[in-house]
């Protein structure tokens, strides 16, 4: 990630050849210390792309996903290139709770970037009990009002 924060294929194979090149060692002698680790991919529909950074909710999830993660895993939050879709990929130790992590990013995004289905954007994840909890949690202590979700933007959330 020194050189590129997205993990763009080409560029980190031609890390990898360079680092084969420079130590003259196999690729399954330099793989062989490489630990991979559960990967999340959520994708969320959207009608407009707005500016991740104009959405201050959405970016302290992020930062507290990234608090969570510490250094045993990474978060990428951006859109598609050719869809409307944001998409949330998240690398981390465990599979559940960086789903858990990935789907409260997403509830975020779902309620500040204009979903298409308007009951998903309201109620996001209505059937995932532990999600809603995650996402009740983040904004209460912001002192947010949960029914900021159900009602509509208000001055504190807008």
């Amino acid at each position: 990630l020194d050189y590129n924060t997205t993990g763009d294929g080409i560029l980190s194979a031609l890390q990898v050849l360079s680092v084969m090149k420079r130590t003259g060692k196999p690729l399954s002698e330099i793989a062989s210390v490489m630990t991979t680790l559960p990967q999340i991919l959520k994708n969320v529909r959207v009608r407009e792309k707005k500016d991740l950074e104009s959405l201050p909710d959405v970016k302290k999830a992020i930062r507290s996903v990234e608090q969570k993660l510490k250094e045993q895993g990474r978060v990428l939050v951006r859109y598609s290139g050719t869809e409307n879709k944001a998409r949330v990929m998240i690398e981390g130790p465990d599979q559940e709770s960086i789903r858990e992590m990935a789907e409260s990013i997403a509830a975020f995004l779902l309620r500040f970037v204009f979903c298409h289905e308007k009951r998903r954007r309201l109620y996001p994840f209505r059937d995932r009990p532990e999600v809603w909890q995650m996402v009740s949690d983040f904004l209460h202590a912001r002192h947010i009002p949960t029914t900021a979700l159900t009602s509509g933007p208000t001055a504190e959330t807008a």
